[in-house]
């Protein structure tokens, strides 16, 4: 059926359109509030060389019918981010990028750093209110892993979660606390997972307004609520002893029974505020909480939130206010290039920018800004937990209205998409503009230049830092089966398919009278076989017209470093040369220098990797070399056995040890081997 016959056939509804290419390969995924309208507009003449490149390639399509156009929007970033289509815009490497994960369906839940996010609900659902809650709670995702490993420790520090696998059962509740405690039918939704928190966030209300009332009507000799009066009982410890995260005071230690479910539930409640940003609200409920707990005279929980306080006005002090108001807001600017964009994202709560994040996209030539801002803000709001109340675009986009109700109904509130037109919401878009550009720079990949290749011009005082760099080495056996290799860098990363291998011709030091005289053994000469190797690597270059190397590394001291430079003096070409001795790491340099370079530094780790590589190169060759020879030189003894025969023994058994096991009954089925024959090969190869 042809293409268009099946877009005649599509639904008349909300959904999602995946278009394929001949092999089935998805090509695009879109949405549509109606599937058979859409579809249409690509049976139509288009503009815009990306829509043709896409229209010519499609001969397929498929649809996925959804209730919504928000579900439809869920179905479809589900499916860009796991199909990954040529022509979508999308985040580079979203799979990779890391999320904080808080396991609220558990008794006791933990926090771990996590990149799967298809473990608590399936792929296309919508949360709807009065349905079962997730299991998880998700924070990101993060581009910057000192960002995120900031919140991370800050949670471990500060609110001691742990962060283990151990797996924890919550304590049976005795027969009087069923039947005085109601069920509940709703949780909230910072605190779903575990029910009872509820009921302990209400008693230490209670027991609040108790203190304050008292305090009020000047009660001094009055006692105050008992606060273990909100405590359930401890639950019966799991393990024997807690972990050393607890000795550390990085965890409370739920694993043996050191904290209730209520207490640790309220520890949760206080990350989730911490990690949405909101400091302001958090920090004036941990001083309440800890001056109820000083007036119960509970001072050892006194003191906790003490430091918990004191921990989180430290982490105020760093944060600047950029707003008047307390209202939460994401503010995303957009910087682009050719096939690349990148978009910067500001994180405002309470009226201060609370964290930043930098997001790099891969996208078509002439993509729109409305479609990549709303892959943008879809992608990045559409796991997260932490969704604000306004998010801040430079410029509007087709789906606000969508997105809107999508995480309107996921967070509970409202949340509006604003495209601001003056004040400090602007201010703060070109801001984000500004570091996304900066971002974009960094991401072009001929702007990359590996520390290890700056520093190493710096050193040597050249004018352009060397991006191709030749290593060469020689391996040989007292002059036997002689060999140099050449191996290529390009910046830091070594370029195989570049390496090069060669067997030395000559090398061997100075002529005897007669090479033939008995027990003569040449003295081998690696200076002379470094020479012969980079005089025909320059000859090679030059004759197949390829480029020079910008710095070449022999391994060898002075006399090495004479014949490269002797090599190279027949291009008229000023390339640096350097020579890097084994033992004691020092570089000498062509006009004369030695230089010693610090351990640490990248130049030097660059150096040496590459030495390393070109005398494994080399030595692996030498070898495999060697070990052939010794194989033919063995048989080559006995007579009247040619090199045919020679072959067709070692590929029937395999090698010269195997042959050495066999009979002579076993030689004799080779093909060619007759009784004499077999006979003398076993005799020789067992001779002496």
């Amino acid at each position: 059926m042809a293409f268009a016959d099946k877009v005649a056939q599509a639904p008349d509804g909300p959904g999602v359109y995946l278009l394929k290419d001949a092999k089935g390969k998805v090509l695009y995924v879109g949405k549509a509030r109606s599937l058979r309208e859409r579809l249409r507009s690509y049976t139509q003449p288009q503009e815009s060389p990306r829509l043709r490149s896409l229209v010519s390639r499609i001969t397929d399509l498929e649809t996925v019918i959804t209730r919504s156009e928000v579900e439809a929007l869920v179905l479809e970033e589900n499916f860009i981010k796991f199909k990954k289509p040529r022509y979508n815009v999308r985040l580079r490497d979203d799979k990779k990028f890391p999320y904080l994960k808080i396991t609220t369906g558990e008794a006791f839940p933990r926090i771990y750093v996590t990149r799967n996010l298809r473990d608590d609900t399936a792929l296309g659902t919508v949360p709807v209110r009065g349905q079962s809650p997730a299991k998880s709670v998700f924070f990101g995702p993060y581009t910057s892993a000192r960002e995120l490993r900031k919140a991370l420790r800050g949670v471990k520090r500060i609110f001691r979660l742990r962060t283990c696998k151990r797996e924890i059962a919550a304590a049976e509740p005795d027969d009087t606390t069923a039947k005085t405690a109601p069920e509940s039918h709703h949780q909230d939704t910072e605190t779903q997972g575990f029910g009872r928190s509820q009921n302990a966030e209400a008693r230490v209300q209670k027991l609040e307004v108790e203190i304050e009332k008292s305090n009020r009507q000047g009660r001094q000799g009055a006692k105050a609520p008992e606060i273990a009066s909100r405590q359930s009982p401890i639950a019966n410890p799991q393990y024997p002893r807690p972990c050393l995260n607890f000795e550390l005071n990085r965890c409370t230690a739920p694993c043996a029974g050191k904290v209730t479910q209520e207490q640790y539930g309220q520890q949760v409640k206080d990350v989730i505020r911490f990690l949405s940003g909101r400091s302001d609200e958090l920090t004036e409920q941990v001083e309440r909480r800890m001056w109820a707990a000083s007036q119960a005279q509970d001072f050892e929980v006194a003191a906790g939130l003490r430091d918990q306080l004191m921990a989180l006005r430290e982490i105020r002090k760093d944060q600047q206010a950029v707003m008047q108001d307390k209202t939460s807001r994401d503010i995303i600017g957009l910087a682009r290039g050719a096939r690349a964009a990148v978009a910067a994202l500001f994180r405002v709560r309470e009226g201060k920018i609370v964290s930043r994040e930098e997001y790099p996209l891969t996208i078509g030539e002439d993509a729109p800004d409305s479609e990549i801002l709303s892959t943008v803000t879809r992608s990045i709001h559409t796991h997260t937990h932490d969704i604000p109340d306004e998010i801040i675009l430079p410029s509007a986009i087709d789906d606000a209205e969508v997105l809107e109700a999508l995480f309107a109904e996921k967070r509970g509130r409202k949340v509006r998409i604003v495209v601001p037109e003056r004040g400090d919401k602007v201010r703060l878009t070109e801001l984000a503009r500004a570091n996304a550009e900066k971002a974009l720079v960094e991401l072009r990949p001929e702007e990359r230049v590996p520390v290890g290749n700056r520093e190493l011009a710096e050193i040597l005082g050249l004018a352009t830092v060397p991006r191709m760099i030749e290593g060469v080495d020689i391996s040989n056996t007292q002059g036997t089966n002689a060999v140099g290799s050449i191996v290529v860098f390009r910046d830091d990363r070594p370029a195989k398919q570049q390496y090069r291998l060669f067997k030395i011709r000559g090398g061997l030091g100075h002529n005897p009278k007669s090479r033939e005289d008995f027990g003569y053994v040449p003295r081998p000469d690696d200076c002379a076989m470094m020479e012969e190797v980079l005089s025909r690597r320059v000859r090679g270059l030059l004759e197949k017209n390829r480029p020079l190397p910008d710095l070449v590394l022999v391994d060898g001291g002075r006399g090495q470093l004479s014949s490269a430079v002797k090599a190279y003096s027949q291009v008229d070409a000023n390339i640096p040369i350097l020579g890097l001795a084994k033992r004691t790491d020092t570089l000498y340099y062509n006009d004369g220098r030695e230089i010693t370079i610090p351990v640490t530094s990248p130049a030097l780790k660059l150096l040496k990797r590459i030495r390393d590589e070109s005398h494994r190169f080399a030595i692996t060759f030498h070898r495999k070399l060697r070990g052939k020879k010794m194989v033919e030189s063995e048989l080559d003894e006995i007579s009247g056995l040619g090199p045919m025969r020679k072959k067709v023994l070692i590929q029937h058994f395999g090698s010269l040890d195997k042959v050495r096991l066999a009979s002579v009954e076993e030689i004799a089925k080779v093909k060619g081997f007759g009784p004499s024959l077999s006979e003398k090969v076993f005799r020789e190869l067992h001779a002496g």
